[in-house]
């Protein structure tokens, strides 16, 4: 499947840019299924019914959102009419409009997708982001109910996003990182099933991301990852009398600060 993600689309020149070209990408690629971020689309705050529906006929399949999605106030009302409309998931019970949603790709494939936003740094602060992917996943499971699924992670703190991936590594297709308008072009094809497409930076700890302070909002103490450490690429091996100065795991000696 040919998958195509946009985002942010911000103001009348990124949303511009996207109608006129989205057409064109469509057919050229070959595309199957196309996701748009327009939570910045009117005037970069919100998006309107308007754009919205401008978006959806350019060839979107679906318009995701975040943190801004009920800046345009009209958003509260529309966003229940329209099913190919998410905002995040972890909007509280009651929220109007819907934060995941199952889709036909072009090609026939079931594609779920899942809008989600995160807390570290952001606001308004949601309810815990990965027990509502637990429950997203867990009612349309990955080559059960869906051949896809794709989340939309709206955040700010580069190690929430990489968190979030290793969570659902294994259990999505895709998860890329949205809210920074910036490309890191950090693209992780090293997932049991799937890519993550965000931020770097994740110190190299044991991972947190199913019982750390992310989900149980708790003090947690970390300890440093156990086992070797990571080769250089090939080409970028030390030379001998580095190696025997700096020797590269297995045989790393392990010691504690305390």
């Amino acid at each position: 499947m040919r998958l195509l993600f946009l985002g942010d689309m911000v103001g009348k020149t990124g949303r511009t840019a996207v109608w006129e070209k989205l057409p064109g990408l469509i057919s050229d690629l070959k595309l199957d299924f196309v996701i748009v971020n327009g939570e910045n689309a009117a005037g970069g705050f919100g998006i309107t019914e308007d754009i919205f529906l401008e978006t959806i006929n350019a060839g979107a399949d679906v318009v995701t959102t975040g943190n801004h999605v009920w800046d345009q106030k009209e958003a509260v009302s529309f966003c229940q009419r329209h099913d190919q409309f998410l905002r995040p998931a972890n909007y509280p019970a009651g929220t109007p409009g819907r934060g995941s949603n199952l889709y036909f790709a072009r090609n026939g494939a079931r594609v779920l997708v899942a809008n989600v936003m995160g807390r570290v740094f952001m606001h308004p602060e949601l309810d815990d982001p990965f027990k509502a992917a637990e429950s997203i996943l867990a009612a349309c499971p990955l080559k059960e109910q869906a051949d896809a699924i794709i989340f939309d992670f709206h955040a700010e703190a580069t190690s929430e996003k990489q968190c979030f991936g290793h969570f659902v590594d294994g259990r999505a297709s895709f998860v890329v990182g949205t809210h920074t308008h910036v490309p890191t072009a950090d693209a992780d094809p090293q997932w049991r099933h799937g890519l993550y497409v965000g931020c770097r930076h994740v110190r190299r700890l044991r991972l947190v991301a199913r019982h750390g302070k992310g989900r149980t909002s708790q003090p947690l103490h970390l300890q440093d990852a156990q086992g070797p450490l990571l080769r250089p690429p090939r080409g970028l091996q030390p030379s001998a009398a580095s190696a025997s100065k700096f020797p590269i795991a297995p045989d790393w000696p392990r010691t504690s600060r305390r």
